[in-house]
């Protein structure tokens, strides 16, 4: 299987499933490899994740596949008071 590149961001609280890593990053997947294999690579539960978005749009399908340079934003919960 090729791998692909895609750059990944993950907001507030999830930045520690990433190293602490504040932006984005680069990260290479397996050709084929879905939005869900990704979480679960960061190991990111998923009662933790508010909202996936794609190039911009929100992602509710967590089957849909990564392409070469896409730009995944992962944001997690938030709370207040």
């Amino acid at each position: 299987m090729a791998g692909i590149t895609i750059s990944v961001r993950m907001h507030g609280h999830l930045g520690r499933y990433a190293g602490e890593k504040t932006g984005a990053f680069p990260v290479s997947v397996g050709a084929g490899e879905t939005l869900a294999e990704l979480v679960q690579r960061f190991r990111i539960p998923r009662a933790e994740i508010s909202m996936i978005v794609v190039n911009g749009r929100t992602e509710s399908r967590l089957d849909t596949p990564l392409n070469p340079g896409d730009e995944v934003k992962i944001f997690g919960l938030v709370g207040g008071g």
